[in-house]
């Protein structure tokens, strides 16, 4: 368990430990650290230590008061090169070495370049995001207790310091969903804990659609990849309405709760990742609980189609042709191209039957966003620029970078079947992101609308804020996005 509270230097005598940032050119704590404190400080930096490798730390030793305290100095290099994304990588990569119960007093650097408390955001969103670890199903799982002091010369808000914590929780709920295994995690597992987790609250509507409303409501194309598992699909909706008639932002989150490819069957190497398909479902999901859990004030629904795709006798085939919600009909080219099959009917639904102001849908869509952007940034596409202009900021803000990919008409020409209105994926292996997106386009009619793909960022480093596992991508990026600009 982690907290997060503003300190001040009598935190210092409640603490365990101290972390502080040292930099190649000076001091940077500005006045908050004085009197006896000052003077143990001044020996630590004074040593060679104060010259630590930028985004390295070390430890050592300081007496304040006849308490002997480890210091965890944490390298930045110049002052003038330090980002707020790297105070959450440094700040996470110190978190990840407090390995047992502890008061920690973080010492917040001033930096004349930075604002104050977008720096403390930042070393908080890094404690928390660090000190993730996904280990319940460990005999001998570590559970610590760690309270986080953040010390600072400048005036700080509380407030701004919790919506940073709800926003990296928010991104941990994300990263435990898509490490579940994928035996556990099941589409109606996930309906289960929504309705325990929103129980009472009479701001939160929650709506099931399982087979056979999909069937009354002409899902063919979710219900075409949904054939194969063993496992029933569902469709899961929660609508969240302070206000009564405002249109709602609607969020729209692949939920793949585990990808075999179906027919068209992955490579066995790297399969098991597939449990992490449902990583937009999980950012949906986190992204929601947490605008909820803010009080937003903002009309949110979360449309969150899941399903596995399976083999099996029963399973999907390539040839096949199934009629999509919005009466269009699709072939199957690959099997593996599944989750615009769902995400097209989710997205037909929210438009005919959610009034929404605006659809922003997520998904882990394609393997081309990695080709294309590595893992530095997911990729975004629409047909309502400022939406998009919008969640540009957000990755900004937020250090979810987005790149933008063109949704050129003539990408829907790779789609081209002889025998359906569209295929569900192209044979010539050109620009996958960008035609993924334009499938996607065919089902959403006139409302504003934005595709976020992250494929590419499905998976964390170990490094920084990333974990080793699941990432959690997205589910920042939207919670900011709804805070400030939707």
């Amino acid at each position: 368990m982690v907290t997060i509270q503003l300190g001040d230097t009598q935190s210092i005598s409640k603490s365990t430990c101290i972390a502080a940032f040292v930099a190649a050119d000076g001091p940077a704590s500005g006045d908050v650290i004085f009197q006896s404190v000052q003077t143990a400080f001044s020996a630590f930096t004074d040593t060679a230590l104060w010259r630590v490798k930028s985004g390295t730390s070390v430890t050592s030793i300081i007496e304040i008061e006849s308490n002997r305290l480890p210091v965890i100095g944490i390298g930045m290099g110049s002052l003038s090169s330090v980002s707020i994304q790297n105070l959450r990588d440094w700040a996470a990569t110190a978190a990840k070495s407090v390995q047992t119960d502890a008061a920690v007093s973080w010492i917040v650097p001033v930096l004349p370049h930075l604002n104050p408390q977008s720096v403390a955001n930042a070393m908080a969103e890094g404690i928390v995001l660090g000190s993730y670890q996904f280990d319940r199903f460990k005999a001998e799982a570590q559970r610590h207790q760690v309270h986080h002091y953040l010390i600072s010369s400048e005036a700080l808000s509380a407030t701004a310091i919790d919506q940073a914590v709800h926003g990296a929780e928010a991104t941990n709920m994300a990263r435990d969903l898509a490490n579940m295994p994928p035996n556990i995690l099941t589409p109606w597992y996930v309906v289960e804990l929504v309705q325990q987790t929103f129980s009472g609250n009479p701001n939160v509507v929650i709506d099931v659609i399982d087979v056979q409303r999909a069937t009354e409501l002409g899902m063919g194309a979710f219900l075409g990849v949904a054939q194969g598992a063993s496992v029933p699909p569902a469709i899961l909706v929660l609508r969240y309405q302070p206000f009564q008639n405002d249109k709602p932002i609607v969020l729209i989150g692949k939920g793949v709760t585990f990808d075999s490819g179906g027919i068209s069957i992955k490579p066995g190497r790297g399969m098991s990742d597939m449990k992490g398909d449902m990583s937009g479902a999980a950012a949906v999901l986190a992204a929601f609980t947490a605008a909820v859990r803010l009080n937003l004030g903002k009309a949110i629904t979360a449309v969150i189609p899941m399903t596995e795709n399976m083999p099996d006798g029963a399973a999907q085939r390539p040839g096949d042709i199934v009629t999509a919600m919005n009466g269009k009909t699709i072939e199957i080219i690959n099997t593996d191209a599944e989750g615009r099959l769902i995400l097209a009917d989710a997205l037909v639904y929210a438009a005919q039957y959610e009034n929404p102001k605006v659809m922003v849908d997520i998904a882990t869509l394609t393997g081309a966003c990695s080709v294309a952007l590595g893992d530095l940034a997911a990729g975004v596409l629409g047909n309502n620029q400022s939406t998009i202009d919008q969640l540009l900021a957000a990755g900004h803000r937020t250090g979810e970078q987005l790149w933008q990919l063109p949704l050129f008409d003539g990408y829907l020409a790779y789609l081209k079947s002889d025998y359906a209105d569209i295929a569900n994926a192209s044979e010539a292996g050109k620009a996958g992101t960008s035609t993924g997106a334009k499938f996607l386009q065919q089902f959403v009619g006139e409302v504003p609308w934005v595709h976020l793909d992250i494929a590419s960022v499905m998976k964390g480093n170990g490094k920084g804020i990333q974990p080793k596992g699941m990432s959690g991508a997205g589910a920042r990026l939207l919670l900011d996005w709804l805070s400030v600009d939707a």
